[in-house]
């Protein structure tokens, strides 16, 4: 109880230590990838809106890409809109991470790539969207 009641120690005053910041703002400390390795037991839900996919996880969108969600290596195997789980990953926490999704024709996971782009998408929002 007596490290408890010391850990967060709130400031009397206002300081740039611990302050909370836009997203946007400059010098904002906030992840640039659209999912993490706390989302492995979520949802990955992807949808088509015209050209663009929205990617959500819990129902939120966390990013909106180009072009069509496939399997790294080969274009042509895509997948449709649905939802997923992260079946495996490997440095999921950075852009471009690698991560699996199950391919119901292929029978197995594949790695996933957006428009083109491998792995984990940067966030990214359309304000058309």
């Amino acid at each position: 109880q007596f490290y408890r009641k010391r850990l967060n120690a709130r400031q009397e005053v206002a300081t740039q230590q611990g302050a909370v910041t836009h997203p946007c703002q400059a010098g904002a400390r906030y992840r640039r990838f659209a999912l993490s390795s706390k989302d492995i037991t979520k949802p990955v839900e992807v949808e088509t809106l015209g050209s663009k996919r929205i990617v959500k996880v819990d129902g939120f969108v966390r990013t909106v890409v180009e072009g069509p969600l496939h399997w790294r290596w080969d274009a042509s195997k895509t997948f449709e809109d649905g939802t997923y789980d992260i079946e495996w990953r490997h440095h999921l926490n950075k852009i471009g991470g690698a991560f699996y999704f199950f391919h119901e024709g292929q029978n197995k996971n594949l790695e996933v790539a957006f428009g083109g782009g491998n792995g984990n998408p940067p966030i990214l929002f359309d304000a058309d969207v």
